[in-house]
């Protein structure tokens, strides 16, 4: 699911997707510290949780096939493992930690106007993720091409 949110929503946004994992990874952290009668110690669980929050928030209408046994919208998809953890006898703690992860970044750059220009990744952040795309030494004489269009293509509809 992080797949498809890096090559769809967050496609050219980078910054952005890199600063959606450390906000998880910061609320997840400062759960952990403010409850740990919880014992979220190992936070994967929960940093996938929130990813897979996150991704069926973009896409809710996307069919999904759980094991091959049943299908679900993606809306549902948190809420469907959710319960297939509770019924193989987990706790849904760490789950809902995630998903409540994932939910304060979505609530925070989607739903809530307000916070939208506080979410936008710092400048560190950007800086961090241009000294990592400029660093192709084998692509250093390559120059891209700019403008939309970037093909030859042939004029429609006209003589010559």
């Amino acid at each position: 699911y992080g797949v498809a949110l890096e090559k769809g929503v967050f496609q050219f946004k980078v910054a952005e997707f890199l600063y959606m994992l450390l906000f998880g990874a910061v609320t997840l952290l400062s759960i952990s510290f403010l409850l740990p009668s919880f014992n979220l110690v190992v936070l994967n669980g929960p940093f996938v949780f929130m990813l897979l929050y996150v991704w069926s928030k973009h896409y809710p209408t996307q069919n999904v096939s759980i094991m091959g046994l049943f299908q679900v919208q993606g809306f549902y998809l948190p809420w469907a493992f959710l319960m297939i953890n509770m019924v193989l006898g987990g706790s849904p703690w760490q789950d809902l930690f995630g998903i409540f992860a994932g939910h304060m970044h979505y609530f925070l750059t989607e739903l809530n106007p307000q916070t939208r220009h506080m979410m936008e990744p710092p400048l560190f952040v950007h800086k961090l993720v241009a000294s990592f795309d400029g660093s192709a030494p084998a692509r250093a004489g390559y120059a891209r091409p700019t403008g939309v269009f970037r093909g030859r293509g042939q004029r429609l509809g006209g003589g010559n």
